[in-house]
């Protein structure tokens, strides 16, 4: 399985640096190769200034310079023999970052997220049946 280090939601302000780390949960069975995925689609990150991945020793990272609006989303980290690891950036868009780094509103937006969904799926069982 893989794992990418630290919180499911980062949270970041515009002009800061992304930095993910990719790493699978058997050490045994090391990959030699990762794919990483930006909401499904692959990231091209080949002759992009702001983007850079790095794989040795079973390990994948991903830079991202200079974040902006157009990098919020889901990360998904593949590696060639684990199953995927998501998270979910967040670009603040004037929010106050103090909040964002009490922990304060880390959570609000994936409850809000998650009842929206919880909703979504009890309407669709209520009408299959």
């Amino acid at each position: 399985m893989a794992v990418i280090e630290g919180s499911r939601d980062i949270h970041m302000s515009p002009g800061n640096t992304l930095n993910l780390t990719c790493s699978t949960t058997e050490p045994a069975d090391l990959p030699s190769y990762f794919y990483w995925y930006h909401n499904g689609e692959v990231v091209h990150y080949s002759g992009k200034n702001d983007m850079a991945v790095q794989t040795a020793e079973g390990t994948s990272r991903l830079g991202v310079v200079d974040v902006g609006p157009e990098h919020s989303g889901n990360y998904t980290c593949v590696p060639e023999n684990a199953a995927p690891a998501t998270v979910t950036v967040y670009v603040l868009r004037g929010e106050h970052p103090a909040a964002m780094q009490r922990g304060e509103s880390s959570t609000a937006v994936p409850r809000v997220s998650f009842l929206i969904l919880l909703a979504v799926c009890s309407v669709l069982i209520v009408l299959a049946r």
